[in-house]
């Protein structure tokens, strides 16, 4: 257990769950077996690490993503809670992203500290709402790097694409599953309340519900200004290829240049990948051909996520 700051109780999760050494509390991967329960009613405002992928309405086995009965065992505990933060990142997600700090940490076995690196553990930490652009951010990273995933949008965005497709552009992922997990925490409590027949089980608060990241501040003003970078890269390609589709539809003939336009900008940007030659490399050419397919549509189709005013707790 930790404490970002005194507003706010933070649970950490526990990795031994992974193993089923579950608490048996909670039943749940944020053992609350440390607190007294009078003090867990007076709690108002908690925040769970990584468990920003229980927003996610299919949930297929554990370990991979969170369940709301796990959540709802939390909150029946904190019976008073007012509002829930489930975390997405956290500082240790982005420190191994190569453009963060390079050389803070020196890979040895005294893990060496560079003298001028920023000490982000004397840093302030806060928290700031997990958008739609950062699904994007492991689609569109700089040359030769990578990017982190977020879980709660599928391992390569394809969550939030399919709800886009379905709700429209300018439908708003992480409010609906906000507030769809919300709904399905109530519906949850109203049926375990309603099969209790001796009236002994007292309803309990349902929060609201915000995804977050938890960061240090040097952490927070690098997200931006990736987040910065993404939009624009997109906003680039969108107009590279609007370029290629006009020239296209302007072509009176198969053979003309567009064709051969259109074919290095794929070439470019969603490649083939060459075929498996064994089950070992299978999973490598399915993840890179899932990458380019999302790649592609966020391109040709996709809206620009909207950079939002955040509030930071």
């Amino acid at each position: 257990m930790v404490q970002l700051r005194p507003r706010y109780l933070v649970l950490e999760f526990d990795r031994d769950y992974f193993e089923d050494y579950r608490s048996l509390l909670s039943g749940s991967p944020w053992d609350v077996g440390q607190f007294d329960p009078g003090d867990m009613q007076r709690v108002r405002k908690l925040m769970l690490e990584r468990s920003a992928n229980c927003l996610r309405p299919h949930k297929p086995r554990i370990g991979d993503d969170g369940h709301d009965h796990e959540v709802s065992a939390v909150l029946r505990l904190f019976g008073g809670l007012q509002e829930l933060l489930l975390v997405e990142w956290t500082g240790q997600d982005i420190e191994g992203w190569p453009e963060f700090s390079p050389g803070t940490w020196v890979e040895s076995k005294n893990r060496r500290r560079d003298p001028n690196a920023v000490d982000t553990a004397r840093e302030l930490w806060s928290c700031i709402a997990v958008e739609e652009i950062d699904a994007l951010l492991s689609l569109f990273p700089p040359e030769s790097s990578w990017r982190g995933t977020v879980f709660s949008t599928g391992e390569k965005g394809e969550l939030l694409k399919a709800y886009k497709q379905k709700n429209g552009r300018s439908a708003r992922f992480f409010r609906d599953m906000q507030l769809g997990l919300e709904r399905r925490l109530t519906n949850h409590r109203d049926s375990v309340v309603a099969a209790n027949r001796d009236r002994s089980i007292t309803p309990w608060e349902i929060p609201k519900i915000t995804a977050v990241h938890v960061l240090p501040r040097s952490k927070l003003k690098f997200l931006s200004q990736e987040r910065l970078r993404a939009v624009e890269e997109l906003g680039k390609l969108k107009t590279k290829w609007a370029s290629v589709a006009r020239s296209k539809a302007a072509s009176a003939s198969v053979s003309s240049e567009w064709h051969d336009e259109e074919e290095a900008f794929a070439e470019a940007h969603w490649p083939e990948p060459p075929a498996p030659c064994c089950g070992q490399c299978a999973e490598g050419y399915y993840e890179l051909r899932l990458t380019n397919e999302q790649k592609k549509w966020w391109i040709q189709e996709g809206p620009i996520p909207a950079l939002r005013d955040h509030y930071i707790y």
